[in-house]
């Protein structure tokens, strides 16, 4: 009924599945899990304006573009519509955000190797 979701939690995964298709170890899951718990206020449901409220505290948010980009990662993310981020959704936005973070290091690195003195 509604549009509550049947997939899997973090909780019923497999850990080592888990690593292997995020790339991230089991202590670094483990810390952005406790991070979506704290920031769900300890009820496991993160709607816009919790994710917002977290999106503002991490470092890679940008100041200038920080309301407009929550909405936009949180509504691209948010894969059953239901207006609630699943853990498993809001890890997929954190493994988005650092791989776009690295590629953008990787561009400005490659510029700057093509600059001339």
């Amino acid at each position: 009924m509604g549009n509550h979701s049947n997939r899997p939690t973090a909780h019923t995964w497999n850990p080592n599945r888990l690593e292997q298709t995020t790339g991230l170890s089991q202590d670094q899951i483990d810390q952005f899990h406790a991070k979506y718990i704290e920031a769900s206020e300890h009820d496991g449901v993160m709607n816009m304006n919790k994710f917002t409220q977290l999106y503002s505290h991490l470092p890679w948010g940008n100041p200038g573009h920080l309301q407009d980009r929550a909405m936009h990662l949180f509504r691209a993310f948010d894969r059953d519509h239901n207006d609630i981020l699943s853990f498993d959704e809001f890890l997929a936005i954190i493994i988005f955000i650092d791989y776009e973070l690295n590629r953008n290091q990787s561009e400005i690195s490659s510029n700057s190797d093509d600059v001339q003195c």
